[in-house]
């Protein structure tokens, strides 16, 4: 019985310890928790119980009540707690059903749902009600992502609404996720430099500066950008995963597959990790165990196509050919393979002399995607091994027209010069050597 009695005491020591330093909900003993919880400036998680708190303050007038409501609700969605917070939001419309705050609210519930043609409905009349850049940022997105609106018309709608609020941060860093998505990487930058103007410490505009400084092959000043936000936010796993992916490209690869081993430890689950980290062994000479790697990610993870297509990528470099297209074969039985994974495995097929398989893999690529430059070149490879010489020469001049990279002349050589079509061979490459001289310098 002792022995119980003393367990119990100590249980009651550490849990009163506990709560002795726990930080309190006020930090201010002048403060309330209704005027914390309008002025927003926590946690999410503490947010929720500062406000809860808050709302049953008497004294509360009826506009403040609506301010608080409003940040519950906004706390509990990027808990992604959606359904508590679409309730909140709709009891704002009960107490004030001209709050153009809930309508904009239950439009970004709709949003985070997927269901942008509800969303649409909020957003809408919460701009009728009072204009705000939140709602003008939300209808515009709705509008992008349904097909309504193309990129610039939506860019500008969002460009109104920060006239209306030049401060709102999110809708600029947006703007440059946007951008960056498009390839418009000089134009996300900028959008990316004007949201850090704004918040110094916004990790995910620095993030977002640091990918496209890094797609314009700026990797030195990518670095610093990424090292500014990882000082911010050292064990930020996709801020870690970016640094590592720029540390390959600069080949500082035991860095980056240090960075990319945190990102495995912080997440599991998540594939970018063991990718990062296998791209970086692989160009250390250890590609070995680069493929045991991503074999056993590929078996915790499952199907993947992010995962599959460099688990594939790797295999078809160590000239594992017959193994890369089966990891392809079951992406694209799972049906989540894309126009790169029908690429790769075209040209997997290639490898091993297997042209009625290039040609269904090509097929599905030009299927998704029938502009796509990298699969129009493939197609003109494997015409050339269809014996269509001059077909394969206008689907090459094709390809050249929608942006292929002219370097790849030389793998398109390669397949006429090993089928004898040698003095197409000497025409492609005096053609290069003519395009060569017609730049400017």
């Amino acid at each position: 019985m002792t022995d119980v009695i003393r367990v119990l005491t100590c249980l009651f020591l550490v849990i009163f310890a506990a709560q002795a330093v726990a930080k309190p909900l006020l930090l201010n003993s002048q403060d309330t928790h209704s005027a914390a919880c309008i002025d927003f400036d926590d946690t999410f998680e503490r947010m929720v119980r500062i406000c809860e708190l808050g709302l049953t303050d008497p004294g509360a007038s009826q506009s403040q009540r609506l301010e608080m409501m409003n940040s519950l609700g906004h706390a509990l969605m990027e808990l992604e707690r959606y359904d508590r917070a679409e309730q909140v939001f709709r009891d704002m419309l009960k107490l004030g059903p001209d709050s153009a705050a809930a309508r904009r609210g239950l439009g970004w519930i709709e949003e985070g749902r997927g269901n942008c043609e509800a969303a649409l409905i909020h957003f809408e009349a919460s701009r009728q009600i009072r204009p705000s850049a939140p709602a003008l940022f939300g209808s515009a997105i709705c509008q992008l992502d349904t097909g309504r609106l193309d990129l610039d018309a939506a860019l500008l709608q969002m460009e109104t609404g920060l006239s209306l609020d030049p401060g709102y941060a999110w809708g600029v860093r947006e703007k440059g996720w946007r951008l960056l998505d498009a390839r418009r990487y000089e134009e996300a930058a900028a959008e990316f430099s004007r949201a850090i103007a704004l918040d110094g410490n916004d990790i995910n505009a620095r993030r977002g500066l640091a990918s496209s400084l890094r797609r314009q092959d700026a990797f030195e000043p990518a670095l610093k950008e990424i090292n500014a936000a990882i000082n911010i936010d050292p064990d930020g796993p996709y801020l870690l995963a970016e640094r590592s992916l720029i540390l390959f490209y600069l080949d500082r690869n035991k860095l980056a597959a240090k960075d990319a081993q945190r990102v495995i430890d912080l997440l599991p689950d998540w594939p970018t990790g063991y990718v990062r980290k296998a791209r970086a062994l692989s160009d250390l000479g250890r590609r070995g165990d680069a493929l045991d790697l991503l074999g056993d990610a590929y078996e915790r993870i499952g199907e993947n196509s992010f995962l599959a297509y460099w688990y594939a990528s790797l295999l078809y470099d160590d000239e594992q050919y017959g193994a890369a297209v089966s990891v392809l074969k079951r992406l694209a039985e799972a049906g989540i393979a894309d126009k790169h994974d029908f690429g790769l495995l075209a040209e997997a097929q290639l490898a091993r002399d297997y042209v009625d398989g290039a040609r269904a893999a090509v097929g599905q690529a030009l299927a998704l995607d029938p502009g796509f430059s990298w699969s129009v070149f493939l197609d003109a490879v494997v015409l050339i091994e269809e014996g269509q010489f001059d077909s394969a020469v206008a689907r090459f001049d094709e390809a050249l027209d929608g942006g292929l990279a002219w370097r790849h002349f030389r793998m398109f050589n390669r397949h006429l010069v090993a089928n004898g079509q040698f003095m197409r061979a000497i025409e492609i490459r005096v053609r290069y050597n003519d395009w060569k001289l017609s730049q400017p310098d």
